[in-house]
């Protein structure tokens, strides 16, 4: 007998990671019709894209900062320095996001998207991008098999998201952009 509740409770997390994920494809689609705005308002989207992910970082941290977060915070950051794909550590978080609440998935969801809206139309120039983030992203989310091992070091994980989110902003230009 097949439990139908139960299958929907993994379908979705998984619809809502596809429409998170859209807004790198929306992004990308904004990107080849309004290509002279896009033009005029790069350095904004700069901005954007990184202000997006700092309000991650203090999402992120907000909700878990102890002792094994702030251990995690250190793995991420360096892992981050040899394992750049950002959209790894997305989904990531936007996975460990679901076993807080449904208004904490929601803005991390929300702010994820958005972000991705940016990005999409900064740095994806072909579906090849589009389809190696998606597996990028994609990938936190076999973690449901082990759900009560995350659930027992959940800050832990938040923590890497958190480091290398930070290590992501921490290289970014500022000066180019506003030309100091």
């Amino acid at each position: 007998k097949m439990n139908f509740s139960n299958n929907l409770k993994y379908f979705f997390p998984s619809f809502i990671a596809f429409l998170v994920f859209l807004g790198l494809v929306v992004g990308k689609i904004l990107k080849s019709l309004a290509k002279e705005e896009i033009k005029l308002g790069k350095k904004y989207f700069k901005l954007f894209e990184k202000f997006i992910l700092v309000i991650l970082v203090f999402v992120f941290a907000y909700s878990n900062l102890n002792l094994f977060g702030f251990f995690g915070l250190i793995i991420g950051f360096i892992a981050s320095f040899f394992f750049q794909a950002i959209y790894f550590y997305l989904g990531l978080g936007l996975f460990f996001s679901f076993f807080v609440s449904k208004e904490y998935n929601l803005l991390t969801a929300s702010l994820i998207f958005i972000r991705g809206l940016f990005y999409g139309t900064l740095k994806i120039d072909n579906y090849k991008k589009i389809l190696f983030n998606f597996v990028i992203f994609s990938i936190p989310f076999l973690l449901f098999f082990i759900k009560d091992f995350i659930l027992e070091y959940n800050s832990l994980f938040f923590g890497i998201v958190v480091g290398a989110l930070v290590n992501t902003i921490r290289k970014f230009n500022y000066r180019k952009i506003f030309k100091f």
